[in-house]
């Protein structure tokens, strides 16, 4: 996973244990909590996203590494 994306996890998991020690994360009807979940929500795809396209390309190197003669058959 990337940098970025590592910081941006902990930006997020920092703002959760400020909502949470306020008692706002509870509350749906905040706007402040609803940015906050949306926000959540589309960094776990994004996690998600980084973590496949990491295992494609381990695959991709495994491919690369197999002689050209074993490929055809």
């Amino acid at each position: 996973m990337t940098r970025r994306i590592e910081e941006l996890l902990a930006k997020i998991a920092e703002h959760k244990a400020r909502l949470q020690s306020t008692g706002t994360l509870s509350d749906d009807s905040n706007s402040q909590t609803q940015i906050f979940k949306i926000t959540d929500e589309l960094a776990f795809i994004v996690q998600g996203q980084f973590n496949e396209i990491e295992k494609m390309k381990k695959r991709l190197h495994q491919l690369e590494k197999v002689p050209r003669i074993a490929r055809r058959k």
